[in-house]
C-alpha cells in the first residue's frame, strides 16, 4: 500500500521555521509491519535533522488507506478470501487507529479496491522455470489504492497558499507529488525532502528545495537550485 506522512511544525519565534511532514506508508514499507512508534520515531529523528532542528512541529499528516474488508473467490478452486480476517487487515486498522490517538498526528484516509486476481510474484518465477498448470496458491488478490494522491497534493496546495508553514517535510521518493511541490515552492513554501536513506530521483531533485545531510541529492543539506 501506498502511505503519506506529512508533518507541519509551527515556529517558536517569527524567525524560524515552521515544518511540515508527508509520510506515506510506502515510505515505512522498509520497517515491514511498523508500528505507530516506529512512525513517531521516524518523524522524530527527521525533526532532530541540522536543517529542521530550529522547528517546532505543528502537525503531521499521514495518509494510508484502509484495509479492504470484502470478499473474493479463488478463479481457480472457488474458495473465498475474507479479507477482513487478513493479518495484513487487522495490523493496517490497528496502525491507522493508533495513530490517530497520537499527539499532533491526523490520518487522511483514501481507499482498497480489488480489481481481480494476478499471478503472485513467486508463482510468475517458478513457470518461467519449468512450464506446468496453474494453482489456485499461484494467484494473488490485485489491489489498487484510490485517493491518497490526490489529497496529498490537495493538502500540500492548501497549506502552500494560506502558508500555514515555512516548510513542507515529504518523506517520500514518489515523483508523481513533483507538480505539487513546484507550486508549494512558487508560493514561497519550502520543501524538504526525507528520502530514509534511499536515492532521490532527478525530477524530486528538481523542486525539492532541501535535503537531508546524507542524502544522495548533493552534499550537506544545502538548498537545491539555489532556492
Amino acid at each position: 500500500m501506498d502511505d503519506d506522512l506529512r508533518l507541519v511544525s509551527q515556529p517558536r519565534s517569527p524567525s524560524r521555521y515552521c515544518g511540515c511532514f508527508t509520510l506515506s506508508q510506502e515510505s515505512v514499507r522498509p520497517l515491514v509491519f511498523p508500528t505507530p512508534e516506529d512512525v513517531v520515531a521516524l518523524v522524530d529523528a527527521t525533526m532532530a535533522k541540522p536543517r529542521l532542528a530550529s522547528a517546532e512541529l505543528f502537525r503531521v499528516l499521514y495518509y494510508d488507506a484502509p484495509p479492504f474488508e470484502g470478499r473474493a473467490r479463488n478463479p481457480v478452486d472457488g474458495s473465498i478470501l475474507d479479507f477482513s480476517a487478513t493479518p495484513q487487515a487487522r495490523f493496517n486498522r490497528q496502525l491507522i487507529d493508533r495513530l490517530e490517538l497520537k499527539p499532533d498526528f491526523a490520518v487522511r484516509r483514501g481507499m482498497i479496491i480489488h480489481t481481480g486476481w494476478k499471478l503472485g510474484s513467486a508463482a510468475l518465477r517458478s513457470l518461467r522455470g519449468r512450464p506446468r498448470a496453474v494453482t489456485a496458491q499461484d494467484f494473488v488478490p490485485d489491489m489498487g489504492q484510490k485517493g491518497v494522491d490526490i489529497r496529498i497534493g490537495l493538502d500540500i496546495a492548501r497549506i502552500a497558499v494560506k502558508r500555514t508553514v515555512d516548510i513542507i517535510v515529504m518523506v517520500t521518493g514518489d515523483s508523481d507529488f513533483v507538480p505539487a511541490m513546484k507550486f508549494a515552492r512558487t508560493e514561497g513554501v519550502k520543501v524538504y525532502l526525507e528520502p530514509m536513506g534511499h536515492g532521490i530521483r532527478p525530477e524530486l531533485k528538481a523542486h525539492g528545495g532541501l535535503r537531508p545531510v546524507g542524502s544522495r541529492a548533493g552534499a550537506r543539506g544545502e538548498p537545491l537550485n539555489g532556492r
